[in-house]
């Protein structure tokens, strides 16, 4: 049985009328394709595959791309907004570190201005800063003094500075103009959450250089064969064939066989008997 290629609008396309083998051209208001135009192979009734073109492929990779920037551009304003939380965070613990200090320095002249004096009734005497640490959020400052009557150390405890709260989200400007420095990656393989735009470039890079690659030499969505291409199948009359698939069926189809059955009634040994004695030459086609 010929193989058809049926055509019309996508409202139109039914698959579980098709035959096994049998194409289908979507000529207008496929939602799978951008453009509404589309082609489908038939396995069996009720089950077709799209057939992908060079040009939807080139339309999905743009797309993907899209997306891609997309999101990244959106995970860059929350890294920025980050960024500017912990570093407004930071600020406030270096203020109340340098308080801490401040004060602890004036505890420490003040120690020094009466030893001096002899206000310690003894000998002048020295204070020196020994341990510097931090403490617990939210704790009390410490000072703790060691060493001898005359030779003071003071050790500090400067509490950590509270946790500020979250900024508002900021905005990330020129995006278009950022430079990206990225390898290509080693294999085609699936970007991830949380890699880096280095990362996802270079794997970018890959998926485009692999599909190139599949692409290259494979022949257009329209394109013509010469007849000495054709080893299997069944070519339709229309196409220049015969739209059988044996010698018996195309005499069978074409009248061959019942012209034969005919012959072989007509050419019996008493019409050739015949012929021979009016002298007719049945090898020759006919005559006298």
């Amino acid at each position: 049985m010929a193989i058809q290629d049926r055509r019309g609008a996508y409202t139109d396309f039914k698959p579980e009328k098709l035959k096994s083998g049998e194409w289908a051209t979507v000529l207008s208001g496929d939602p799978n394709a951008a453009d509404g135009r589309a082609t489908y192979k038939c396995y069996e009734p009720g089950v077709v595959k799209r057939m992908a073109t060079f040009e939807d492929m080139e339309e999905n990779v743009e797309l993907s791309l899209d997306h891609i920037f997309d999101r990244f551009t959106a995970d860059m304003q929350t890294a920025f907004a980050n960024a500017n939380t912990a570093l407004a965070t930071m600020q406030t613990a270096t203020t109340e570190a340098n308080s801490a200090a401040s004060a602890a320095n004036d505890i420490a002249a003040l120690v020094q201005q009466k030893l001096n004096a002899g206000d310690f009734n003894g000998k002048p005497a020295s204070v020196s800063v020994g341990n510097v640490t931090t403490g617990a959020p939210g704790s009390k400052a410490q000072i703790t003094a060691r060493g001898t009557s005359t030779d003071v150390i003071l050790d500090f405890t400067i509490p950590q500075g509270a946790k500020g709260a979250k900024g508002e989200t900021g905005t990330v400007e020129n995006l278009s103009d950022q430079k990206v420095t990225f390898t290509v990656a080693d294999s085609d393989v699936d970007i991830e959450t949380a890699e880096t735009l280095a990362t996802i470039f270079g794997k970018l890079l890959k998926s485009v250089q692999t599909l190139r690659t599949g692409l290259a030499g494979k022949a257009a969505a329209s394109h013509n064969h010469s007849t000495t291409n054709i080893t299997s199948g069944t070519l339709p009359v229309a196409r220049g064939g015969t739209g059988q698939a044996n010698t018996a069926a195309v005499k069978s189809a074409f009248g061959i066989t019942a012209l034969e059955n005919s012959l072989e009634n007509i050419l019996t040994a008493e019409t050739i008997a015949a012929a021979e004695a009016a002298s007719i030459d049945l090898t020759s086609g006919g005559g006298y």
